[in-house]
């Protein structure tokens, strides 16, 4: 709009100097004479200034009444497209969105539905059906890390360790997670490799030193590696946390016994049979913890 104005203006102003132009030539013909003349020439001039002046400010008002209303209306025009294009925009954009949000929702209710099948599938026995089910999830949503869990746990009861580890290699990629670091450690038990199952296990262990069964299986693993004190440490360290656990009591009067701690392994013996009576072996255990001297 302003541009409009200053065009109009642009024109009052060349309509001017065109008149100016015109008219100067006549006044310049006079050649002054006497001082008479030259006030004469310029009381004149000044005369011809001032009709000038007036009939421009009369073609100014002119171009106003002829052109203002138009430029109200054009002002109007330009604002209700304005306001048009951005309420177009915002009907596309919330149109877009609603799409966005609807093709995510179908997007999980999909793999809901296919995980839940997977689960019931692998449950039953079925687990080739369940893992095909577990890789149309992945297709869908490459990232879900409970269908590549369960995925894994397929291959490794199908013994097929390359598999399962890559798959838990991946995983830990996303997120240091101790119960992927137990899973690699009982493959790598399974596959007789001790060291790589202790890495794994003191891995868990380091990411959650609350979780007992990290400790305990530490534990039976020292004792397969013949270090009964390491393992004596971990079930004690494991009891710490869960001095009533009856797995843990069992095996720590066990592995005293072995280790010829007699103290402790009464100690262990006394809790046990308090939260433990029916344990069949209570009595085999005291006899040995009886013959300890």
């Amino acid at each position: 709009m302003l541009l409009i104005i200053w065009i109009i203006l642009i024109v009052c102003f060349i309509i001017l100097l065109y008149i100016v132009l015109g008219k100067f030539p006549k006044l310049t013909i006079i050649r002054p004479e006497s001082s008479q003349q030259v006030r004469q020439e310029k009381i004149k001039k000044s005369l011809y200034e001032q009709r000038l002046k007036r009939q421009g400010m009369e073609l100014t008002k002119q171009a106003r009444r002829w052109f203002g209303p138009w430029l109200g209306k054009f002002s109007d025009l330009v604002v209700k497209f304005y306001n048009s294009l951005k309420k177009k925009e915002e009907e596309y954009r919330h149109r877009l969105l609603h799409q966005d949000i609807r093709s995510h929702v179908d997007k999980e209710s999909r793999v809901s539905t296919l995980l839940t099948e997977a689960i019931e599938m692998q449950s039953s026995g079925d687990e080739e059906l369940a893992e095909q089910k577990y890789i149309d999830i992945l297709k869908i949503d490459p990232h879900n890390t409970d269908a590549y869990s369960r995925l894994a746990k397929i291959y490794r009861k199908r013994k097929e360790y390359d598999n399962a580890i890559e798959i838990y290699n991946y995983l830990l990629k996303l997120s240091k997670d101790p119960e992927v670091y137990q899973q690699l450690a009982n493959i790598a038990e399974e596959r007789g490799d001790l060291q790589e199952a202790e890495r794994n296990y003191l891995s868990a262990w380091q990411l959650n030193d609350q979780e007992v069964d990290y400790c305990y299986n530490l534990a039976k693993l020292y004792q397969q590696l013949g270090d009964n004190i390491k393992s004596q440490e971990m079930i004690r360290q494991a009891l710490n946390r869960q001095p009533n656990n009856p797995k843990l009591l069992d095996f720590m009067v066990q592995i005293s016994i072995m280790n010829r701690d007699k103290t402790e392994a009464d100690e262990a013996w006394q809790v046990l049979q308090s939260v433990n009576g029916e344990n069949q072996k209570l009595s085999e255990y005291r006899q040995a913890i009886d013959e300890l001297s």
